[in-house]
């Protein structure tokens, strides 16, 4: 292992983790998919000309549903690093791991709330997988421990690694594990064995995400996860361009190699570049599975819009004038915006270009779609928020159903058909088909995550660096 004086490269961290998009840890299994907003930030809210207008009857029925709290667990959500801050917990098929009010290492069994406590070392977790939870003690010491029954499997030492910071993400691949040590600005990616902990190669720079076999090092170079050997790697003319112009999703990495060059997408694990769009634009800002959106200048404070087809690198839509800050985002294939003057909202379908506009809608935050139903929010600052369903089959995507909510900065999510709102009381469930409310859930503290696996959502309360929960409820 190199020390200090021999990590000579005096590198740039010129690609943060938030530039890579929001995909990747879905391919990779990383154990930190994107980078989460730093303590104190807030979802920019666009500048409203007026109210929605109250057209719908709110529907604050109330029926019952008996869903049920299987368990919760006290952890303390880990302060930020750098703003960079790691998941409170990791969710394998099995189990949760996560870091206990202790400062100890749990695996906590998602179907009863029962696991196990590592109790030899404080042990803060970066990343789990069904055979190992892997994590960091204060002094850096790397410690894997099985997922099933809590043993130390193997520890790994680190050379001055006291001084250093760990980066994320964590890349959990099929066979090793890579974490990312910073010493001041220099950057260290290692490859370690998961069944025995051997530090199979490093290298200097910053790893920013991976495949199940492939690594990829600031963007611009794929690493083989198993022995560190280069299969591919794209020119980088302008770093800071670069830097910006970085995005992976589904196994893909789409890039630009500096402002004025095209987008282009490549296989991240072949190096093989799948297309190239010569359509003029700035920069990249958004990539999913579906489609790539790009944007151009238009004149003053105006930029265009493109979305580019992910698979052919077709473009889909492009328009001319368009204010980005009243884009809502992406969801199950629909591009969502809203123009705040106008009060009106578009929908596009990435997957065959089909767009539709409601001209009576306002929404700021998406949170998916049950069948035909597209759900989204209009967070107020200044007065009442809603929840929306909207049919997006119909010619003018007219609204089904408008629930009145609390302002929350935690957008709603769907779990088994039913969308999760949080409130001040704690957790509303709502049917997506008709906006009703099936069920007040009480929980301990502000809902700060929610996530998913089959029928079973988990909910974190709590801020940073205090006690909070984690729920398990049966949907």
């Amino acid at each position: 292992m190199p020390s200090i004086s021999e990590l000579t490269a005096n590198r740039r961290a010129f690609l943060g983790v938030s530039l890579v998009g929001s995909a990747l840890g879905s391919a990779c299994g990383s154990a930190h998919s994107s980078e989460p907003m730093p303590l104190g930030a807030r979802q920019p809210l666009p500048t409203v000309a007026q109210k929605p207008p109250d057209v719908l009857k709110s529907t604050p029925t109330t029926e019952i549903l008996k869903t049920g709290i299987l368990w919760t667990q006290d952890l303390v959500i880990p302060l930020p690093d750098f703003q960079i801050t790691r998941d409170a917990f990791y969710i394998t098929p099995e189990i949760i791991a996560l870091t206990n009010s202790q400062g100890h290492a749990m695996g906590v069994r998602i179907a009863d709330g029962k696991g196990w406590k590592y109790d030899e070392d404080p042990l803060f977790v970066y990343g789990a997988d069904s055979n190992g939870v892997y994590g960091f003690r204060q002094d850096r010491r790397l410690i894997a421990v099985d997922a099933k029954v809590g043993q130390k499997k193997w520890s790994v030492v680190f050379p001055s690694g006291n001084q250093a910071n760990v980066r994320l993400p964590f890349v959990v691949c099929k066979d090793t594990i890579h974490p990312t040590l910073q010493f001041a600005q220099q950057f260290l990616a290692l490859g370690i064995s998961k069944d025995t902990g051997s530090v199979l190669w490093q290298q200097v720079g910053q790893i920013i995400g991976g495949t199940s076999f492939t690594v990829i090092i600031d963007g611009t170079s794929g690493i083989e996860a198993a022995n560190g050997k280069k299969k591919w790697q794209v020119d980088a003319h302008d770093q800071f361009a670069t830097g910006r112009n970085r995005r992976i999703a589904d196994n893909t990495l789409f890039y630009k190699n500096s402002n004025d060059s095209p987008v282009a997408a490549l296989d991240l694990d072949s190096g093989t570049q799948l297309w190239i769009n010569r359509v003029k634009n700035d920069g990249i800002v958004l990539a999913t599975s579906n489609a790539v959106c790009l944007t151009f200048q238009t004149g003053i404070a105006k930029r265009g819009l493109i979305l580019v087809e992910a698979k052919s690198g077709n473009t889909i839509r492009q328009s001319n004038e368009f204010p980005f800050e009243d884009f809502v985002g992406e969801k199950n294939e629909w591009f969502v915006w809203t123009n705040s003057s106008t009060g009106t909202t578009s929908f596009t379908n990435t997957a065959n270009g089909y767009a539709v506009t409601n001209d009576d809608l306002r929404l700021n935050m998406l949170t998916g779609t049950i069948k035909n139903v597209l759900v989204g929010a209009f967070m107020d600052p200044r007065g009442q928020s809603y929840l929306y369903g909207v049919d997006i089959t119909a010619k003018n995507a007219d609204r089904k159903w408008r629930l009145p909510i609390e302002r929350s900065n935690y957008p709603p999510a769907i779990v088994n058909g039913k969308v999760l709102v949080s409130s001040s009381a704690g957790l509303q469930v709502i049917d997506g088909a008709s906006g009703k409310v099936l069920e007040q859930v009480a929980l301990r503290g502000a809902v700060s995550r929610m996530t998913s696996l089959n029928n079973i959502a988990l909910i974190q309360t709590g801020n940073p660096g205090q006690l909070g929960t984690l729920s398990a409820i049966k949907l």
